[in-house]
């Protein structure tokens, strides 16, 4: 097991940025071992010790690194990155996620171990899906954004496993208007600004995630915007968000240009 994690980090840390390796190693062969011997395989017994950590969170964070698209790529990642998106959505890499969406009870006092399994899954679900219309609608048709709210917002985690499920919804509604409405139906911005804004003191950094959730769930209608922002006055805390937000704008800009003089 040791050796195979060893060879899962490096396939990680080596296909994350480039492009040559996702296409050496994102075909078909490597994407279906790893999904069915793995990924989707139920893990038998629940760990003790992170030395046990079960190998299918390597595999899930392969698989980001396999499908993650830097930061202004170039475009011919594209159609690499979406390639590998529909294999691994055609080889049921996206199955079980809902198991993935469960901490281990044995590492409850190490929140970082506690709550692996969700982070591994957020993370590669949000590779797999964003800008992808296809695997997007095929998400939504399993309602996976209610099971987020629910599984996930309405327990507590921890500030990065909220920040983890809201980058996923922005993935999953990005530029898709059909997803956003249907958002807007199932009430996704009720909880975001309900269960996420009305946890006692949420980090500024779920705040951010928070906004930019909601920016990206309206950003196809006027309608849906003018919806989302009606509900946003029902809730105190919204209101506070938006002056923190131009206060972080109007600090970023007083520090660019002191930087320039």
């Amino acid at each position: 097991a040791d050796a195979r994690n060893s060879a899962l980090c490096t396939l990680t840390y080596t296909c994350m940025e480039d492009v040559k390796c996702k296409e050496l190693f994102g075909n078909m062969s490597i994407i279906k071992t790893l999904v069915k011997n793995v990924i989707n395989k139920p893990t038998e017994n629940a760990p003790q010790h992170h030395n046990e950590l079960p190998i299918k969170y390597n595999s899930a964070l392969a698989l980001s690194a396999l499908t993650h698209k830097p930061l202004n790529a170039p475009s011919k990642y594209n159609k690499v990155c979406k390639a590998i998106q529909d294999m691994i959505f055609e080889t049921g890499g996206l199955d079980t996620l809902e198991e993935f969406l469960k901490p281990m009870p044995n590492f409850k006092a190490n929140k970082k171990f506690y709550s692996l399994p969700i982070s591994t899954g957020l993370r590669m679900a949000t590779d797999v899906v964003r800008e992808n219309k296809a695997i997007q609608m095929k998400m939504l048709s399993k309602g996976f954004e209610c099971t987020v709210c629910h599984e996930l917002f309405e327990k507590d985690y921890g500030s990065k496993v909220d920040e983890m499920a809201l980058e996923f919804l922005c993935a999953m509604a990005w530029n898709n208007r059909k997803v956003q409405e249907q958002f807007l139906k199932h009430h996704i911005g009720h909880f975001i600004m309900g269960r996420i804004m009305g946890k006692d003191q949420p980090s500024l950094e779920v705040q951010l995630a928070c906004a930019r959730t909601l920016w990206v769930i309206s950003d196809s209608s006027p309608e849906i915007r003018k919806q989302i922002l009606g509900q946003m006055g029902r809730y105190k805390k919204c209101q506070t968000l938006l002056l923190k937000l131009r206060n972080v704008v109007v600090s970023s800009m007083q520090r660019n240009k002191r930087a320039k003089k």
